[in-house]
């Protein structure tokens, strides 16, 4: 038995006397005070060997006629601190990893109302789910508040919603990267000249060898194409474009990276006599005279007809 923080007396109690018992000529509690303070100070008790007891005043009374102070005390076994888990799990929006880039791991980090008191290492092996185990519910009699953060995940966007009821969800977003394939067409042919330039040309957009997709380019698009919102990547692997181009008739074509030049075939001239050369001049002569010989017989030909 203490009066404030001395020591007075002990007092035993025992089930024979119904765990009761009276303290003769004690003094008025309320006459107990510090010297200093000035304050009442209280009775309490410390009790010994109690096991897995607590021992607690209920009630204090005092009853001024009968001249008596009763402390009622009691023992009880506290229940275990409660307890609970804080789990969640691990959602990917990347196309199914479409840009290769997603991580083999993640980490997850508990905090306790706002302080970091845990992190979790999580991967595909754990099915991307994670949980903290045995976690105190309580603490100086007030509900912990718990939640989660993650590490920063490269290229990623995280989202991280729930609660401990429910459980926790991160999701990480990555949109696919995105590319364009532009280019420009340059005739060479003069401005023109020969006048069969076409109206259009096609140029066709190949996705590792294979055709996707087609462009009618014009001189109102100043003889430019582009294709747009093309993926960079397919099942984490870089995507290879290139281009062709549709025939153009009397024109050759040639690509540079995604260019092309179109170049004008002009028709071939016949060959010209070299007149240098006594041979060839000679020929030339019988040729005429053979001409012209000719040319006579059909016109007597005629007359005599």
């Amino acid at each position: 038995m203490y009066v404030g923080k001395h020591y007075v007396q002990d007092v035993v109690l025992t089930e024979e006397e119904n765990w009761t018992k009276t303290i003769e000529d004690f003094p008025d509690p309320d006459t107990l005070v510090d010297n200093k303070t000035q304050n009442v100070l209280p009775i309490n008790f410390k009790e010994v060997n109690s096991g897995k007891y607590v021992l607690s005043i209920t009630k204090i009374s005092k009853d001024e006629k009968e001249k008596t102070y009763t402390i009622d005390l009691e023992n009880t076994i506290p229940k275990p601190p409660e307890k609970i888990t804080v789990e969640g799990s691990k959602t990917w929006k990347d196309a199914k990893n479409q840009d290769g880039i997603r991580p083999e791991e993640i980490t997850i980090n508990l905090l306790k109302n706002g302080e970091k008191i845990a992190s979790k290492k999580v991967t595909e092996s754990d099915g991307w789910k994670w949980k903290f185990e045995n976690l105190e519910k309580y603490e100086n009699g007030k509900l912990i508040e718990y939640t989660i953060s993650e590490e920063k995940v490269e290229g990623y966007k995280t989202e991280i919603k729930g609660n401990v009821k429910d459980g926790f969800v991160v999701t990480n977003t990555k949109e696919p990267e995105k590319i364009k394939v532009e280019g420009l067409k340059t005739w060479n042919d003069k401005n023109n000249k020969a006048g069969i330039r076409p109206k259009s040309i096609t140029v066709n957009l190949f996705k590792n060898g294979e055709k996707i997709a087609s462009k009618q380019v014009t001189e109102k698009d100043n003889w430019r194409y582009m294709f747009e919102n093309l993926d960079k990547f397919e099942n984490g692997k870089e995507i290879k474009y290139t281009i062709s181009e549709d025939k153009v008739d009397k024109y050759t074509t040639e690509i540079d990276g995604f260019n092309i030049t179109n170049t004008y075939i002009p028709p071939e001239k016949p060959p010209t006599p070299d007149t240098s050369d006594p041979g060839s001049m000679n020929i030339l002569c019988i040729a005429l005279l053979a001409a012209s010989f000719a040319a006579i017989y059909t016109l007597r030909k005629k007359k005599n007809i």
